[in-house]
């Protein structure tokens, strides 16, 4: 007898059964965190909050990607010595705020920092 696809001996389930299961119970989960989510997470918060703060932790990612965008990466090394210059004589409260590089045509109040 020669063995097909028809009369090969199966062992386990059948292909997608799995997925099918695992589907079922997302939607149930779904169902029940959408009824009771907000009252259960008050709940454990009150009750439970070092497990309450280990759940939070675990849905953080592990890695933060912090980027930035400044205007001070576009800065010549002279417009960022001016730019000290001028932040150190604010922080004390000097009248030399403006420095020589500011007369060159550049706005009096200098790069703008977001």
């Amino acid at each position: 007898m020669n063995f097909n696809s028809d009369n090969a001996p199966r062992q386990g389930r059948r292909p997608g059964v799995r997925n099918r299961l695992a589907h079922g119970f997302l939607v149930d989960l779904h169902k029940e965190w959408q009824a009771h989510g907000a009252e259960v997470l008050k709940i454990m918060r009150v009750e439970r909050p070092v497990e309450f703060a280990k759940l939070v932790a675990g849905t953080l990612p592990r890695e933060f990607n912090i980027t930035h965008d400044t205007e001070i990466e576009a800065l010549t090394d002279d417009q960022l010595d001016d730019l000290v210059v001028r932040i150190r004589a604010l922080r004390t409260g000097g009248a030399g705020a403006q420095s020589a590089g500011d007369q060159g045509g550049e706005d009096a109040a200098g790069p703008v920092i977001n």
